[in-house]
């Protein structure tokens, strides 16, 4: 199985910490891997995970609200002319589909 990520040029120890999770396995599986993992930490290891994934969660916040601010960007404002006009379109599209029932 292929990696769904690499581990980065790591090595030893700090490679162990950075195992690869193949594209196999379903999340659950991954989860109850890491769940086993997480249970051999000392308490102190523990709270550096949890920070860690803190970061994690930010990071991935910040990238996706960067991807809506771009499609917000490449989207123009509607006018309330164009407004009006989505509208007669979306109304006219309604009656031709009730004629097309009758």
């Amino acid at each position: 199985m292929r990696p769904a990520w690499k581990m980065g040029g790591r090595t030893g120890a700090r490679a162990a910490a950075f195992r690869v999770i193949t594209l196999g396995n379903t999340m659950s599986e991954a989860a109850e891997n890491l769940l086993e993992k997480l249970k051999s930490l000392p308490p102190q290891r523990l709270a550096e995970v949890a920070d860690f994934v803190d970061v994690l969660r930010v990071r991935e916040e910040k990238t996706r609200t960067r991807r809506m601010d771009g499609f917000a960007a490449a989207q123009p404002p509607l006018s309330p002319e164009d407004i009006q006009a989505e509208i007669a379109a979306a109304r006219a599209q309604q009656r031709a589909a009730n004629a097309d029932r009758r």
